[in-house]
């Protein structure tokens, strides 16, 4: 199975750059025009509240697929300043566990893996867990999906 949501997650992008950037230009329209700062720096305040909204949800590119015998896994931050670019490459014989996590009413979502490995130091197994992985704006369906191709690397 393969996921790759790259176009709504450019969608996201913008509305991150657009509730940043639109406060902060209203509240220099108004110091600069002198027109009502009550309403300016109301609305601008309520923007900024859905810029937070949207760097807690964290929405981000993901990229899944688990054709071969390795599943990969890349994700991109939808933040455009300050991206984190992370990619998990594995064995499908080395998943533990999965599970997916929701929180804030449902709006944040995030898979959490363990993984059994090998440390390369020690030469010990150990488990890795990666519990960073957002699943917020991943259609209903692509989860699912997602579920049963962990599943059947699981059931291996």
């Amino acid at each position: 199975m393969l996921i790759d949501n790259g176009l709504s997650q450019y969608k996201w992008t913008i509305a991150e750059v657009v509730t940043f950037i639109a406060p902060i230009s209203l509240m220099l329209y108004s110091h600069f025009h002198k027109s009502d700062y009550a309403i300016c720096f109301t609305i601008s305040g309520i923007v900024l509240l859905a810029h937070i909204i949207l760097l807690i949800i964290n929405p981000s590119y993901l990229y899944f697929n688990d054709e071969g015998k390795k599943i990969v896994i890349r994700t991109v931050s939808a933040y455009p300043l300050f991206r984190k670019y992370r990619e998990y490459p594995f064995p499908k014989s080395s998943l533990a566990s999965f599970a997916i996590k929701k929180s804030l009413f449902g709006f944040k979502k995030t898979l959490c893996l363990k993984i059994n490995a090998i440390d390369t130091n020690t030469k010990q197994p150990r488990t890795i867990d990666i519990d960073d992985i957002s699943l917020s704006i991943i259609k209903k369906e692509n989860i699912e999906g997602l579920q049963k191709a962990l599943d059947r690397a699981m059931n291996r």
